[in-house]
């Protein structure tokens, strides 16, 4: 089975913006310019909002699956990718809860 598989440059241009992204986490972390509430606050606010969309595509997918739906077979990789988020999120939410 042929899988697609990312180019050096794209894979080069994924892992410089990761990096930015996490130098960015960390600016706000550890900055002066904002307090460690504001800083978890959002980190929640963003942890609940990919957590909820991920929730709504795992419903939605097995919603379809429960009512037998037949044309759901062309979209319903996506909300499998979608839904392999809820782990994730879940977890940055029990971490900021702590």
């Amino acid at each position: 089975m042929n899988y697609y598989t990312f180019s050096g440059r794209a894979k080069m241009t994924t892992y410089i913006l990761m990096g930015i992204g996490a130098i960015a986490l960390l600016y706000g972390l550890f900055s002066k310019d904002m307090s460690g509430t504001r800083f978890w606050a959002n980190i929640l606010l963003e942890g609940l909002f990919f957590t909820f969309i991920s929730l709504g595509a795992v419903f939605f997918m097995s919603l379809q699956y429960v009512s037998q739906a037949g044309w759901s077979v062309a979209v319903k990789r996506v909300y499998e990718a979608v839904g392999r988020f809820l782990p994730f999120g879940l977890l940055v939410i029990f971490v900021v809860m702590l």
